[in-house]
């Protein structure tokens, strides 16, 4: 059973990239989205048999700490401009909506 959660959860996050990367090549080359899912799966094949999982590996840890700075420099931000405090966990519910503290 945990192996088919694993295939189903891989399946579905493998499918958004494609989609994603399909996205980005029809608007960058000016077509179909179909042809910019083949477009980016033989570039990602093409750099995966380069340089191996290894590479595609390290690709993945850079992609995730992008993704994670860039929702976190907002988040951080618009805490501190919001409540003075630039943890948001910590911001969350200090001020009302109204800038007043909750009784």
């Amino acid at each position: 059973m945990a192996v088919f959660c694993a295939l189903l959860v891989s399946f579905t996050y493998v499918a958004g990239q494609m989609r994603g990367v399909g996205v980005v090549f029809s608007r960058f080359l000016e077509v179909d989205i179909t042809t910019g899912v083949i477009i980016g799966m033989i570039i990602v094949l093409f750099y995966a048999v380069l340089g191996g999982m290894k590479g595609v590996t390290y690709t993945q840890v850079a992609q995730y700490c992008v993704l994670i700075f860039a929702f976190m420099v907002p988040a951080i931000f618009i805490s501190f401009q919001m409540t003075g405090n630039p943890i948001p966990q910590l911001g969350f519910g200090s001020k009302g909506a109204d800038g007043l503290v909750p009784a």
